[in-house]
């Protein structure tokens, strides 16, 4: 998988002259709608599929009580790629980048690359004061023959899967039910860390309230099954055997 950062795509312009179809979000814990957003930008005919994401979470940036990413960036690449993600932008978030209206973004991406498909969420909007929806994308595109796809929310027992959603069980400790959620159920990315006890403040994650969960473990781009005790300072790992 291609990972190039926002200033090598609009600068050197490694995609350009290439059909591409992209798809654009923050992908903070990669659930059933995220998955369903790059699963419809694989498998075009002759295309590149491309996923636009930020290297830093922007709610890292602009709000006080930010908790944690549900995922680290190295988790959603792994994610991205055994999906079948040809190439991945990392924008990073910025106040210039901020003021860029969802027109500008755009042509940005379109002075960079063929844009062929493009796949956004419902309830997608980007640009300066959010200027820029589905509506206004199809405007953009209409009679261009770029496709451009919004997909529907997705509901679980009456609620929408989205990343507030999935923060949500998190915090309650309903680690059970991510497993249906998410592409790889909830998992804690231990890179680099103590492989037994680890205190809770270099998890740079949101974590669940005290007790035992299991769980999956990122470590150098691979997940394995795992228990983790939760306490109020510290995080202790219990890898479970293969049978």
């Amino acid at each position: 998988m291609n990972i190039i950062s926002w200033e090598d795509f609009t600068g050197k312009k490694p995609l350009a002259g290439k059909r591409c179809a992209f798809t654009i979000g923050v992908f903070d814990g990669i659930h059933l709608g995220h998955m369903a957003l790059m699963k419809r930008i694989i498998g075009e005919k002759d295309t590149v599929p491309v996923v636009f994401t930020f290297r830093q979470n922007p709610h890292e940036i602009f709000k006080k009580d930010f908790q944690g990413n549900i995922y680290t960036q190295n988790q959603k690449l792994a994610i991205m790629r055994d999906i079948g993600i040809d190439t991945v932008i990392l924008i990073d978030f910025s106040y210039e980048f901020g003021k860029l209206s969802g027109r500008q973004f755009f042509q940005k991406i379109e002075e960079s690359l063929i844009p062929v498909k493009v796949v956004i969420g419902y309830d997608f909007r980007c640009g300066f004061n959010n200027d820029t929806g589905s509506a206004e994308i199809k405007s953009m595109y209409a009679g261009s023959g770029v496709d451009v796809e919004v997909v529907a929310e997705f509901v679980y027992s009456g609620c929408t899967v989205k990343s507030t959603f999935i923060r949500s069980l998190i915090t309650e400790g309903r680690l059970d039910i991510l497993s249906e959620l998410m592409y790889n159920g909830y998992s804690v990315d231990v890179s680099g860390l103590d492989p037994d006890v680890i205190p809770r403040n270099e998890i740079r994650q949101l974590l669940p309230g005290s007790g035992s969960y299991k769980i999956k473990l990122f470590r150098d781009g691979s997940f394995t099954d795992a228990v983790i005790n939760v306490n109020n300072t510290h995080v202790k790992l219990e890898y479970t055997k293969e049978e």
